[in-house]
């Protein structure tokens, strides 16, 4: 560096001027990073980062509602797996029905299977046995139930399920059933984690062989459940249920059997069945057939499917088989399992029957000859039809020179059939032609005897129809086999000879299907066949007006089902590895069921001719009496009845309406004694109550307040335990007498005599007791009482000769009296109703009186006594009924305008009651007959 001292001005100058720009950019330098630290950075980050950033911190919610909806994730993906896990993880349910079942029954969907059903007549039918109550009660509440069409109850109820039935020789009623949950069973399967710790009454945990399970029990019997897997299983047997958790049933069904649980089908309900057992049911009224049941097997499993409505039913059965199952325990059926063993055939007769046929039957499945060793050895030993048979034989041989054998089954094919024509009572058999020459030759030598006679003269609608008088030797072998044809007339026509006693028969058959028209015109034979001509060896095609099929022979439920659908076709049909039966029947009047099913049910003793039911909504219990003092109640739904026995004999009885709606019977005895019933007749505390001193009339109940009248004038007003006596303070009192009426507002007490007294009861008090109403005519009975409103009231009086009496009292003065003359005789007196007064005369004449104005308007029951009859009248379900029953066994019900409701007249006696014994939301009438029944109609 040089030294200052030789520095010249301009040197000087220079670094002057260099030193102040040095310190100019330090002194900005300096600022700048001052700026810097105490200035926010901007937005866009310079081309060097800092070397130190804070990060910027999340609300704190975000951060918990992301915690949140991150545990749900889990959560989620933990009930997916879960909802995979209980789906895959899978036991099949054939494996947990044990295999001793007398039916299977399969549905993939419980709702789809038994919504439709519910509202069947048939199901009426079904349920109406006395052991099947428990079940209807289920059904008819399901009825009515409004959850029936709810969405989530349907997919709930949409599960699969198989069931079995089990008979042991002490119990028929046993079932097993296997409820598939699918992908629901993940919430099955934690039944065992929630269900011990639930207090349920009756229910509790049971350990048997070191398998926990489940027990609810109820006063009759004990169910038992468990979930396995996606199942639960059910039953009401342990050691069935038992042997059902324990599984791997399906180890003990054949590979035949395990098909017929596998295979798919069209209708909703799959039922599989002991082939056996259905043909006895089918066949138990008809001994042949019923003898060709013996030909199955006991192992063989048969496949029952079947679509119903209640305009139509489609049955099919189906019995898997091969010749070698067929059962060989009598060697005189090996003829028939070969019958049964050559597949069924398109019978040519059905395309050839006239449209006036209405019923038939028809046999395509062997030869006479065939048949006849085939069920020969089925017919009743007693009947010797081998015997006859061989007899006959020898007259042929002898007296014609051939044998029956060669006459009956060298020319004849293997169709037989047995018509019915429309309007005649005379049926017509049909015998199929196999050889038309030897058909010639058989017919000429056989008439060419002296034992076989022909007559040829009949000329009918241009048609000459042979008649023959048949030997005594053959007309035995047809009686044996329940054919009556002595002397038949016979023609040869479409390659079948016709036989029948009726020629008209015969010339209908010809003139009919020669005028262009088959069967296959006939409207009732189009509502059942198939659109073509299907295989079949046994076919019947039926009008329960005309003909009726072996198997609604019976008084089975099955048969009482079935005959609800009078139009139908049957056909039996032998493929090579199964039999098959398959019915189609139409119903031409459904939905007018007047009777119901299960009814009339037999009374154990003489009744009272009053049936009640409770003033309820929707009243479920019919009560009556029995031999005087056995009450008696009808669970309406369940069709179950209930006794109790009272100490004495009733005196009177009334179904009234409890607490809750609650319907129960109250009655007082003969010893002063008042009950008070449920509707399963158990006696509901604090009664019974005593009375004391002398009863002179019937009781009014008021609900469950009784009003009493006693001799001394007073009206006991009993509610429970407390009774107060309601004293009118008479001074002159005949009870002898007198006849009373008090509801606990308005009544009358009514001295019979030629200057009767006529005392009027409003509100606990006489308001005449000092100047009663004078009735200078006698009647019968008690007069009626109608309060319009406060301090207003109308009492109506009629006499025996029908002097009519109206008495209008405000505030307790009579202030207008009404008098008229109705013609007839009256034994009973007016019921008030509703503004109206009703009477009834003893001719069957029922008037409608006008309370304030005496207008009157009648009808006229014709040709009917009612002298010991009475006006019933009651509200149920919105519903007035103005009831009589006539002297005899029916029962007249009429609206308030006295026009007479639908259903009515009934037959029955006394008084009827009403409720809904079927579910459908419509009241039926019951009533108690002469010959100690009550029966029940459907009023629709």
């Amino acid at each position: 560096m040089e030294s200052s001292e030789n520095l010249t001005p301009e040197t000087e100058k220079k670094q002057e001027t260099e030193t102040q720009t040095t310190q100019v950019e330090q002194t900005s330098q300096t600022e700048q990073t001052a700026q810097t630290e105490s200035t926010p950075a901007p937005e866009t980050a310079p081309a060097k980062p800092e070397k130190t950033k804070k990060t910027k911190k999340r609300n704190p919610f975000v951060r918990f509602i992301l915690a949140i909806l991150k545990i749900l994730a889990v959560i989620i993906i933990i009930i997916a797996l879960w909802c995979t896990f209980s789906a895959l993880d899978r036991k099949k349910s054939v494996s947990m029905i044990p295999s001793d079942f007398s039916v299977y029954m399969h549905t993939d969907s419980v709702y789809d299977c038994i919504n439709p059903l519910i509202d069947l007549q048939a199901a009426d039918i079904f349920l109406s046995a006395p052991d099947k109550s428990d079940i209807r009660g289920i059904i008819m509440s399901l009825r009515e139930s409004e959850y029936r069409n709810n969405p989530i109850v349907k997919i709930l109820a949409s599960r699969k399920i198989d069931a079995a039935l089990y008979t042991t020789e002490e119990n028929s009623g046993l079932f097993v059933a296997s409820i598939d949950f699918g992908v629901l069973s993940s919430i099955t399967r934690l039944t065992d984690l929630v269900l011990p710790r639930i207090q349920i009454e009756d229910l509790y945990t049971s350990y048997t062989d070191g398998i926990s399970y489940y027990e609810y029990k109820t006063a009759g019997a004990s169910y038992y459940f468990k979930p396995v897997k996606n199942l639960i299983i059910a039953s009401n047997d342990l050691p069935h249920f038992m042997q059902a958790l324990r599984g791997k049933n399906d180890a003990t069904y054949t590979k035949a059997q395990l098909d017929l649980f596998k295979k798919k089908v069209d209708e909703p309900v799959k039922l599989i069945i002991d082939a056996k057992k259905l043909a006895v049911a089918f066949t138990k009224d008809n001994e042949l057939l019923n003898s060709l049941s013996e030909i199955l097997s006991p192992n063989l499993l048969s496949l029952l499917t079947f679509k119903i409505t209640d305009s139509e039913i489609n049955l099919n059965i189906e019995v898997p088989t091969e010749t070698s199952e067929l059962s060989a325990i009598k060697e005189n059926y090996q003829n028939t399992v070969q019958l049964l063993s050559v597949d069924s055939t398109a019978p040519s007769i059905v395309t050839r029957m006239s449209s006036s046929v209405q019923y038939y039957t028809l046999l395509n499945i062997g030869t006479l000859g065939q048949l006849k060793e085939a069920f020969f050895p089925m017919i009743d030993a007693d009947t010797n039809i081998n015997g006859v048979w061989s007899t006959a034989n020898g007259f042929a041989r002898s007296l014609l020179g051939t044998t029956l054998d060669d006459l009956l089954f060298s020319w004849s094919g293997k169709e037989l059939a047995v018509l019915g024509i429309e309007g005649l009572n005379d049926p017509v058999f049909a015998i199929q032609i196999a050889d038309e020459s030897k058909r010639k030759e058989v017919f000429e030598t056989a008439f060419d005897s002296f034992l076989i006679k022909e007559n040829k003269s009949l000329i009918l609608n241009g048609v000459r129809i042979p008649r023959l008088e048949l030997p005594g030797f053959l007309q035995n072998i047809l009686k044996i086999l329940k054919i009556s044809l002595p002397k038949p007339y016979y023609l040869v026509y479409n390659n079948y000879v016709f036989f029948s006693q009726s020629a008209e028969s015969i010339s209908t058959i010809y003139s009919t299907f020669e005028g262009g028209t088959n069967i296959s015109h006939n409207p009732n034979y189009k509502m059942v066949a198939d659109k073509k001509n299907q295989e079949t060896g046994i076919s019947l095609f039926y009008d329960l007006e005309r003909s009726r099929p072996f198997f609604i022979n019976s008084n089975s439920s099955l048969s009482q089902i079935l005959e609800l659908y009078t139009i139908g076709k049957t056909d039996f049909v032998i493929k090579k590895d199964k039999l098959i039966f398959k019915l189609n029947a139409a119903s031409r009047r459904a939905g007018s069921l007047k009777n119901i099913p299960g009814f009339p049910m037999d009374l154990s003793g003489e009744h009272s001719s009053t049936a009640l039911n409770a003033p309820v909504s929707k009243p479920s219990t019919i009560f009556w009496v029995e031999n005087g003092q056995l009450v008696k109640a009808l669970d309406a739904k369940k069709t179950k009845i209930s006794s109790y026995a009272l100490p004495a004999k009733v005196k009177a009885f009334k179904a009234v309406a409890g607490k809750q709606n609650k319907e129960q019977v109250i009655i007082l005895t003969e010893d002063n004694e008042i009950y008070l019933l449920s509707s399963e007749l158990e006696l509901e505390t604090p009664y019974p109550v005593k009375l004391s001193g002398d009863i002179i009339d019937y009781p009014y109940f008021a609900g469950t307040t009784s009003y009493v009248p006693f001799e001394d004038g007073t009206i006991s007003k009993v509610v429970s335990k407390n009774i107060t006596k309601l004293n009118f303070n008479f001074d002159d009192f005949s009870p002898e007498k007198s006849t009373v009426f008090y509801d606990g507002k308005a009544g009358a007490i009514y001295e019979k005599g030629f200057l009767g007294k006529l005392y009027i009861i409003y509100r606990d008090k006489c308001i005449n007791a000092d100047n009663p109403i004078m009735i200078n005519k006698i009647g019968f009975g008690v007069p009626a009482v109608f309060e319009v409103s406060d301090n207003l009231l109308y009492t109506g009086f009629i006499s025996q000769s029908g002097d009519l009496s109206i008495y209008k009292i405000e505030n307790n003065s009579i202030v207008e009296t009404y008098a008229d003359k109705l013609d007839g005789l009256f034994y009973t007196n007016l019921i008030a109703y509703n503004g109206f007064f009703y009477a009834l005369s003893s001719d069957g004449q029922i008037l409608k009186i006008n309370i304030a104005t005496g207008d009157t308007t009648s009808i006229q029951l014709d040709n009917v006594s009612t002298k010991e009859s009475r006006i019933y009248i009651q509200t149920v379900d919105n519903r007035t009924f103005i009831c009589v029953g006539i002297d005899g066994n029916m029962i007249y019900a009429f609206t308030e305008n006295l026009e007479l409701m639908p259903g009515f007249p009934v037959a029955g006696t006394g008084i009827p009651a009403f409720a809904d014994v079927n579910g459908d939301g419509y009241l039926d009438c019951f009533a108690l007959t002469i010959d100690n029944k009550i029966n029940a109609w459907n009023l629709r």
